[in-house]
C-alpha cells in the first residue's frame, strides 16, 4: 500500500519542527469504531553544509503510548552509543563520509474530536 502524506516544511533550520498529516482517514481492524488521520511530527537534522533532503536515515520513536520522548530526547539522548562520552549516532551520520541526513519522526499523543 503507498503512503499518501502531506509534508509541512518550515525553512532549512534544524531546530524547527514540522508536521506529516495522513490524506484521508484510516479505519483500522476489528473494533475500530471510526477512521482516524493519523499524524506525526519531524525534524529534519540535514548532513553538515547541506540545506536538502538528500540521503535520509529515518529513526522513527518505537513504542512510546504517553510521549514521553520527544524528538530533541530522540536525537540527544536515544542516539548515544552507551553513553554520552562515546558520541551520538545521529552526528556520526551527519558528518561522516557520506554525510547523512536524519530525520526523526515521532507520533505524539493528540486529540482527535468524535
Amino acid at each position: 500500500m503507498m503512503a499518501n502524506a502531506r509534508i509541512t516544511i518550515s525553512g532549512c533550520q534544524m531546530l524547527t519542527k514540522n508536521t506529516i498529516e495522513q490524506n484521508g482517514s484510516w479505519q483500522g481492524y476489528e473494533g475500530e469504531r471510526m477512521a482516524y488521520t493519523g499524524m506525526g511530527e519531524y525534524q529534519i537534522f540535514y548532513g553538515n553544509g547541506r540545506c536538502t533532503l538528500e540521503k535520509p536515515v529515518i529513526i522513527v520513536d518505537a513504542y512510546d503510548p504517553l510521549d514521553q520522548r520527544d524528538i530533541n530526547e530522540l536525537y540527544t539522548k536515544e542516539l548515544v552509543y552507551g553513553s554520552t562520552s562515546l558520541g551520538n549516532v545521529g552526528d556520526d551520520l551527519r558528518t561522516g563520509t557520506p554525510k547523512f541526513d536524519v530525520v526523526v519522526l515521532n507520533f505524539p499523543v493528540y486529540l482527535v474530536d468524535n
